[in-house]
C-alpha cells in the first residue's frame, strides 16, 4: 500500500473528521481512502463525460420539468379562475372568497404530496 502525506483546509478536515464519527468511529486515514475510492468510481461510471456535463445533462432536464410543471400549473389556475368567474350561481363575494383561498389549498395539497415545506 502507497503512503503519503496530505493537507486539507480546516473546513474539509472537520468534514472528514465528523464522516469518521459517524461511520462508527473509522480513523481519518479511512474516511479518506473511502471517499477518494467512491470518487474514483463516480469517475469511472461518468466514463468519458466530465462531472460538469453529467450537471449540465441533469440541469437541463430539470428546467424542462420545470418548464413543463409550470405550464401544467398555470393552466390549472387560469381554468380555475375561468369556471369560477363564469359560474352564474356564485356571486361576486363568494368568486372572490373561493379565488382567494384556491392557492392555500393547493399548496397545502403539496405539502402533503410531498411531505415538506417549500
Amino acid at each position: 500500500m502507497g503512503r503519503m502525506s496530505i493537507t486539507f483546509h480546516d473546513d474539509t478536515y472537520h468534514k472528514i473528521q465528523m464522516r469518521a464519527k459517524k461511520n462508527g468511529g473509522q480513523s481519518i486515514a479511512e474516511a479518506v481512502r473511502e471517499l477518494i475510492e467512491l470518487g474514483l468510481r463516480v469517475e469511472a461510471a461518468a466514463g468519458e463525460h466530465s462531472p460538469k456535463d453529467i450537471v449540465n445533462e441533469g440541469t437541463d432536464h430539470l428546467k424542462k420539468l420545470l418548464a413543463l410543471n409550470l405550464k401544467w400549473s398555470l393552466e390549472a389556475r387560469l381554468i380555475g379562475r375561468f369556471l369560477v368567474a363564469h359560474n352564474p350561481a356564485l356571486d361576486k363575494e363568494k368568486q372572490a372568497e373561493v379565488l382567494e383561498k384556491y392557492p392555500d389549498r393547493v399548496e397545502e395539497h403539496i405539502r402533503k404530496v410531498m411531505n415538506e415545506e417549500f
